[in-house]
């Protein structure tokens, strides 16, 4: 067991340590009754992070067994957590998936800063997957850009907000065909770009939840 976590970097490690708790979670005695180590392991991870003397920028949802970045804990569970359960409880896989590996870019670029570029990247096709969804078509994000203002009925600053969002990811996602390189971007900047990408996705899941949505 203890060598699953060595000789591993820092973003493995807490991936192994997931996986863990989530065999865990199955783990039953004799009696088919569940032993609940998957809980005290959690409370520990928990308990460890807490107490750290220096900042891991990470911190542990006990209830989903998957570490999280620790940016503005209000914004974090507002604009990502809520969105990931949501989306995933609802199986839409095509947005979950690059949303969540443009979280794991994040926080992978503390030590490779050039993957900070991916976070926007996937992001945005984690924005675009999702107004598919909402609108019913299978459009890229530019052209389904009026249809979804309009699904979400956005007020003329966030309409502003959303052409701006775009036109800001395509420097990064058309670079390597226009033979440029990607702007430079700081940790925050990108950490912005998550926060953004799910207001818009908060935005579209009010929408959908409501019995009066149509994407017809």
């Amino acid at each position: 067991m203890e060598s699953l976590f060595i000789d591993v970097s820092f973003e493995e490690f807490l991936e192994r340590l997931e996986i863990l708790v989530d065999v865990l979670k199955n783990f039953k005695d004799e009696y088919n009754r569940p032993l609940n180590r998957a809980k005290a392991i959690s409370k520990r991870v928990e308990k460890t992070i807490k107490h750290s003397k220096i900042d891991l920028g990470v911190r542990f949802d006990a209830k989903e067994g998957v570490f999280c970045l620790s940016g503005a804990k209000l914004l974090d569970e507002r604009l990502v957590n809520d969105e990931l359960r949501w989306l995933s409880e609802n199986q839409y896989t095509k947005v979950y998936e690059p949303f969540e590996k443009g979280l794991r870019f994040l926080l992978e670029s503390k030590n490779a800063p050039k993957k900070l570029g991916d976070v926007v990247t996937d992001l945005y096709e984690a924005l675009e997957a999702f107004a598919k969804i909402v609108c019913g078509n299978d459009r890229d994000l530019s052209g389904n850009r009026d249809r979804f203002i309009s699904t979400l009925d956005l007020n003329p600053y966030y309409q502003k907000m959303l052409k701006e969002y775009i036109n800001y990811a395509n420097e990064f996602r058309h670079a390597e065909k226009q033979h440029k390189p990607r702007p430079d971007l700081y940790y925050t900047e990108a950490e912005a770009f998550v926060y953004l990408t799910g207001l818009f996705i908060r935005l579209g899941i009010e929408k959908l939840k409501s019995p009066q949505t149509s994407t017809s």
